[in-house]
């Protein structure tokens, strides 16, 4: 009877032991990659210019009364910042083309951070879609990038 009691008595510690939660050891960049995969993503809609885009669904919108964009998401925790930026401007000119244009590369203002933009010139109007990260993060925000390049404001396009 004690030899049954003593091997269940460690059966039920090895059980606990095993099935006990451990911390993941990986570094933030690391887990914050992995996440993005599953990551859902929301649209915000602009009535005013008539266009959308997609943000990731943990980024927060901020306030933009400096008026320097339509609308503003970020993302600032664990010393890293993301921001994903919506400009749309009526332009002057009387032209009716359509032009896009896809650019990226090294912030000069902030060391350690890249942009990534698209940029489309269609019905006398600019919109422009940037998103702002650190250059360590390029290859877990590989779906935002993405969504930006294959973003498209207006419907009829």
């Amino acid at each position: 009877m004690k030899k049954i009691l003593f091997a269940l008595i460690i059966f039920i510690t090895a059980c606990f032991v095993i099935n006990t939660p451990r911390k993941d050891q990986r570094n933030f960049k690391d887990i914050f990659r992995e996440e993005m995969n599953y990551v859902e993503f929301k649209t915000y809609t602009d009535l005013d210019m008539g266009c959308r885009f997609q943000y990731p669904s943990f980024f927060s919108k901020e306030n933009s009364d400096d008026e320097t964009c339509n609308a503003r998401f970020s993302y600032h925790a664990n010393d890293i910042n993301m921001v994903l930026e919506f400009k749309a401007t009526y332009l002057k000119s009387s032209c009716n083309v359509y032009k896009e244009t896809i650019s990226s590369g090294e912030m000069k203002s902030y060391s350690g951070y890249y942009y990534h933009s698209h940029c489309i010139i269609y019905k006398h109007c600019r919109y422009l879609l940037s998103f702002y990260y650190p250059q360590d993060y390029k290859y877990a925000v590989t779906r935002i990038i993405r969504n930006v390049d294959e973003w498209k404001p207006c419907k009829h396009r």
